[in-house]
């Protein structure tokens, strides 16, 4: 009859139907159990294959939009991590730079064969050549000059201080997000010969590193970076020294082919006090630089107890016979020159954010 409804056997090897019209004429068959198949697709019990089709795309698409949840912040990370390193890398000769490993010697006393004395502290020479020494026009930076080499000692400085310190002035909520980029800069005010170490021992590492890393250890690693390779001094040879009275970083060469330059940055055993030194070989001179420079890492020693005082330093090196040069640059020019390391007295220019100061370094050395 019309009204007679379909049932599934138990085996579910035959469908029972009303397969014919409204008056229900047509006979019971297989043969009308498929053309009502074909007939009707929805009744079809490969249907069931069709549900489970749409079913695994929408879990594909879920998981799809699952995975762009977590994965679209790490792309982006990356991008962004990418294209700032990109922008350290495109620094004249940065690769070559980063590539430097520094080395590490110790110095043992020699006896003097030259002793100078530059009123706030001693060295030796090493030779008996006869050398000229003046100071600056300002009386702070000494000038010297043998047949081998030309050497100028910066004005010698201290740690900052109290109030002077750039961290002291870092916003809390900055801070509290970037805990170990404070970390580093704190460092560079109070330690400056242990961070700027930290700066010569950082390399490349591995992208897969770099973006696992957190965004605060990211910064850090990113401003060490950008400063070791926007300094050119060092671009042939880095050396950490010691002495008995002494130690510091030795910077070899402004290119990677340079014999003749060295910047020195050194520092009392305490590290309370620190000076910078550069060095140049003359034409014809037939002496490495190392061996003209050997002697002075060796036996330089402060004899002062402070350096903070501008002015008490230049009545030590007057004190010390030293004359003046009439006609020289200032030390506001040298400075201007000075490689990473040798830095102007605080409070000499306006405060910046923590992030900006170690990225500003960079230019430092390429003037």
């Amino acid at each position: 009859s019309g009204d007679f409804c379909r049932r599934v056997l138990s085996d579910e090897s035959w469908i029972f139907e009303q397969v014919g019209g409204a008056n229900g004429d047509e006979p019971v068959s297989p043969v009308a159990i498929a053309t009502s198949v074909a007939a009707h697709p929805r009744r079809s019990p490969f249907s069931l294959a069709h549900m489970m089709s749409n079913r695994t795309a929408l879990v594909i698409v879920a998981v799809v939009v699952t995975a762009g949840v977590f994965v679209a912040p790490v792309a982006i990370r990356g991008g962004l991590r990418y294209y700032a390193l990109h922008k350290v890398l495109s620094l004249p000769e940065a690769r070559q730079r980063l590539s430097v490993r520094p080395s590490r010697r110790t110095f043992t006393t020699l006896p003097h064969v030259h002793l100078i004395n530059l009123g706030y502290a001693t060295f030796d020479t090493g030779s008996t050549n006869p050398i000229s020494i003046e100071t600056s026009s300002s009386g702070a930076s000494v000038l010297l000059t043998n047949g081998d080499v030309s050497m100028a000692f910066l004005p010698p400085f201290g740690p900052e201080k109290g109030t002077n310190l750039i961290s002291v002035k870092v916003p809390a909520a900055e801070a509290r997000r970037h805990p170990h980029t404070l970390a580093y800069m704190q460092e560079m005010e109070t330690n400056q010969m242990a961070a700027e170490m930290k700066v010569e021992e950082t390399t490349m590492l591995p992208f897969s590193a770099i973006l696992s890393m957190s965004g605060d250890d990211f910064l850090v690693y990113s401003m060490k970076l950008a400063v070791k390779a926007g300094n050119r001094f060092g671009s042939k040879e880095v050396e950490f020294f010691e002495s008995p009275d002494a130690k510091g970083i030795a910077r070899f060469g402004k290119t990677t082919n340079d014999e003749r330059f060295a910047a020195v940055f050194l520092a009392s055993a305490d590290g309370s006090k620190e000076v910078g030194l550069l060095l140049t070989a003359t034409e014809a001179s037939p002496k490495r630089l190392v061996e003209s420079l050997d002697p002075i890492l060796r036996s330089f020693r402060f004899t002062t107890e402070g350096v903070d005082d501008r002015d008490r330093i230049k009545a030590m090196i007057r004190g010390a016979g030293i004359h003046q040069r009439q006609e020289s640059q200032p030390d506001g020019a040298a400075n201007g020159s000075q490689p990473l390391g040798f830095r102007r007295r605080a409070g000499d220019g306006p405060v910046r954010s923590f992030t900006a100061v170690a990225h500003s370094e960079c230019s430092v050395g390429n003037r």
